[in-house]
């Protein structure tokens, strides 16, 4: 991980689209490429594993231990749960009652690492885009 690169940090709907053609998925694979080469840092929160686990397990089952694998030997930073980032999240849950602490635990990481977090849920960023540091996924600019 480069220690000048932009960090950007990806829920599950983003890194879903690296093994599931869906719409987007060919911006989640220009983005993961950019982490492959070293161009970009990608954070994560502990809990974006089993996030990961439950919905492979229900869409694409028999590709999911070895795409979590995958995802386990990367280096990808996994952040544990700190007080200072759940007490950001939820103070983003506060002001924002219908958001859960999952989703508002990866936007407090991205404020407090002063990057960005990368979603494709178009729900919950239409919903916080006004807090900053998100951008949605269908919108990330590569430049």
């Amino acid at each position: 991980m480069g220690g000048s690169n932009k960090k950007c940090i990806i829920d599950s709907s983003v890194a879903i689209k690296w093994l599931l053609n869906e719409e987007d998925s060919e911006i989640a694979m220009h983005l993961r490429n950019l982490y492959k080469h070293d161009l970009i840092d990608i954070i994560v929160p502990s809990h974006f594993y089993w996030e990961i686990c439950n919905v492979m397990a229900r869409k694409a089952s028999a590709g999911a231990l070895r795409f979590f694998s995958e995802l386990r030997m990367s280096d990808i930073l996994e952040v544990r749960l700190t007080n200072r980032n759940a007490l950001m999240a939820c103070k983003l849950m506060e002001k924002y009652p219908k958001i859960s602490f999952y989703d508002a635990s990866y936007h407090a990481l991205a404020i407090l690492e002063k990057g960005i977090f990368v979603t494709a849920d178009q729900k919950y960023y239409e919903t916080m885009r006004e807090e900053g540091s998100i951008i949605l996924l269908k919108n990330y600019s590569f430049n």
